[in-house]
């Protein structure tokens, strides 16, 4: 089981398009700290065609992959922007907006071994 950012919600690609400093300066914003412990991150497995292929690879079974939705943090910069990343967090569960949710929670197994089946 693992839990990764999903590269298709739209604060990830903001992110990715603005950088780590922006995001040093939004934490900042919010939680009034000197802290730059915004470190490099590099997700590889990311969306969900990635965790079907990445399985495939190493033999493993996809058993479920569920694209979850929240509201974000950054939004704290005021009311009016939070109440609409709320809104937009019970608009994002429609389908196929849904596919656009914030996190991706997937949940792999290993194949059954022969000797384990008989037992």
């Amino acid at each position: 089981m693992f839990w990764t950012p999903n590269k298709w919600n739209p604060a990830m690609i903001v992110s990715t398009m603005t950088g780590e400093k922006f995001s040093t300066f939004v934490r900042r914003l919010i939680y009034c700290s000197e802290s730059e412990d915004n470190g490099h991150t590099y997700y590889k497995i990311n969306t969900r065609g990635t965790i079907h292929k990445i399985a495939a690879r190493v033999n493993m079974r996809v058993e479920s992959i569920n694209i979850a939705s929240g509201a974000y943090l950054y939004f704290r910069i005021n009311k009016p922007i939070w109440l609409m990343a709320c809104i937009m967090n019970k608009v994002a569960l429609i389908w196929p907006l849904r596919l656009l949710g914030l996190t991706i929670l997937a949940v792999l197994r290993k194949p059954e071994l022969e000797s384990e089946k008989s037992e």
